[in-house]
This record gives structure tokens, C-alpha cells and sequence, in this order.
């Protein structure tokens, strides 16, 4: 169908004297497909508002990786509301880094409700050991006054104690002596490989870090243009965004984060707005595969 609507197109553009011709339909497709795709994210914010009006909670019977995915959905719905207004005034490269905040969620978000218990409590254990690293760090190196001080200590002093509570009274506190009782971090690479997100990693975490986030030699380039005269730097840094729409990008990050809880969760009641939302999304998909390479937006 792609071919032939291209070629159809392409004909129409030598023929113009035969009549009305709409050789920039296509493009205006894009548009279509782009307004469809901000108001199923749009629709997602709303019908994840839960979140903010005070009528959501966690009861005492859940268990901790459904609390963890609950946690990254809201702070997830906040991200794409954010960065669809930096979007829509134009300012997409500031939105790329909230993007990439999204990513790593989805990923292990996804892990989370695979791992069996004993994964997820290294997980967590992993989690308060690097927080407790941080802290010591704070306090070893910083120039403090005795409030800042009193704070990171009392913080250490819970840090220490939710770890024994979490893995018992022998749990180890650092992360060396952790790895000498056989414990391993787990990396979002694997996480990813393991619940097959390899693109969202490849994509949404690595290269919008790379270009996007990281103090990199990519970044810096991103921020120029080469020209005769020499580099110019532009108005705003190229982004990983570039070739791609990013309001699609933030529906489906939030959507593909938040629907486990929509199935898993009934009385969050999501489900029928979900559900239309992901014919929505889907329609896109197809929309996508029948869309001729030439309207597709220039890098």
C-alpha cells in the first residue's frame, strides 16, 4: 500500500494541469497522527489523576514491588505532563531528559513484576546500601553546619536500620562486603534484556542519555552546526527526538508503564480508559505502517 500510495503521489505532482492534487496530504497525516497520539497521553494524565485529587493510597496487604510500580506511574504521569508543555512551546530537547527518566522506570518497573521475592529484595537491599553510600560520601566530604550534619546523620541512622529490618540483623551494610556473601547488582541492561525492552534501553535510556542528559562529547556536538565559515551554535541542541514524534514516544512510555496496574489492579478502575486509549495507540501502529517514507519528518 506504501508503494503504491508513493507512487500515486508522485504522479499526481507531474500532473497538476488534470485537476486537484494533494501531494502534501501525507504530511498532513503526520499531523493527524501526532494530535492523536498527544491526546491519548493527554487521556492517560486524566485518567491517572487519582494521583493527585487524594483518592489513591497502598494498603498495608500490597506487596512491595506493586508499591515500587505504583510510585514510578505517578511520578511517571507528572514526567510526560511536563514534558508535553516544554513540547508544545517548542522546547523538545528539554523534554528528551524527562523521557529518559520514564525509560528507566518502564524497564524496571517491568522487572519488578517478574522478579520472585528473594530478586526484589536484593533489589531493594541494593537500593538503601547505594543511599547509604551517598550519605556517608555527603558527610565525609562536605563542609556542613550542624543542622545539615544532624539531618545526614539521623538519615544514615535510618538508612542502617531499614536495612537490617529489610534483610535481617546480619544483612551486610556495604556494598563490598554484600558482594562478598555472593550478592550481585543487576543492571538495567539486564533487567531490560530480561523482560525484552532491549530498544527502550537502547533508545529511551542509553542514547537520549548519551545525547540528552550526559556531559558528552555528543551533547556538545548536538549544540553546534558545521558550516563554511566554521561551527555555528544553534538556537536549541539537536535532540534524540529528532525523526521521531515525541508525544507518540511519551504515550506509549506512560501507557506501557502504567497498564499492569490497570489489569492487576481493578479497583484503580482503568481499565475501560485504557483499554480505549490502547486502540488508540494501536491505530497509530497501523497508521505508521502504512505511512510513505517521504512524510515522515526530516532529521
Amino acid at each position: 500500500m506504501a508503494s503504491s500510495l508513493r507512487s500515486g503521489l508522485a504522479a499526481a505532482r507531474l500532473s497538476r494541469t488534470r485537476g486537484v492534487t494533494f501531494s502534501r496530504q501525507p504530511q498532513r497525516d503526520m499531523l493527524v497522527r501526532s494530535s492523536l497520539a498527544r491526546a491519548a497521553g493527554v487521556a492517560l494524565i486524566e485518567a491517572m489523576g487519582a494521583f493527585e485529587d487524594g483518592s489513591a493510597g497502598a494498603g498495608e496487604d500490597l506487596d512491595g514491588r506493586t508499591i515500587a510500580v505504583l510510585a514510578f506511574a505517578a511520578r511517571g504521569r507528572r514526567l510526560l505532563r511536563s514534558a508535553y508543555r516544554l513540547i508544545d512551546v517548542g522546547e523538545r530537547d528539554a523534554a528528551a531528559p524527562l523521557y529518559r527518566v520514564m525509560s528507566e522506570y518502564l524497564i524496571v518497573g517491568r522487572w519488578l513484576i517478574r522478579a520472585d521475592d528473594a530478586t526484589q529484595r536484593t533489589w531493594g537491599l541494593e537500593d538503601l546500601r547505594e543511599r547509604l553510600v551517598t550519605v556517608n560520601d555527603v558527610l565525609e566530604h562536605a563542609r556542613l553546619d550542624d543542622l545539615s550534619r544532624n539531618h545526614l546523620e539521623q538519615a544514615r541512622r535510618e538508612t542502617e536500620d531499614a536495612i537490617r529490618r529489610y534483610g535481617g540483623d546480619d544483612a551486610p551494610l556495604s556494598k563490598r562486603a554484600a558482594r562478598r556473601t555472593g550478592q550481585k547488582r543487576v543492571t538495567i541492561e539486564a533487567m531490560a534484556g530480561d523482560v525484552d525492552l532491549e530498544f527502550v534501553y537502547a533508545y529511551g535510556y542509553r542514547l537520549l542519555s548519551q545525547t540528552d542528559v550526559h556531559a558528552s562529547a555528543a551533547a556538545a556536538d548536538a549544540m553546534f552546526d558545521a558550516t563554511e565559515g566554521g561551527l555555528v551554535i544553534r538556537p536549541a541542541p539537536r535532540s534524540s527526538f529528532e525523526g521521531h514524534d515525541p508525544y507518540l514516544m511519551g504515550a506509549h512510555l506512560l501507557y506501557d508503564l502504567a497498564q499492569p496496574l490497570a489489569d492487576s489492579i481493578p479497583e484503580l478502575r482503568w481499565q475501560p480508559s485504557f483499554s480505549m486509549i490502547g486502540d488508540v495507540l494501536r491505530a497509530i501502529g497501523r497508521l505508521d505502517r502504512d505511512t510513505p517514507s517521504d512524510a515522515l519528518p526530516a532529521s
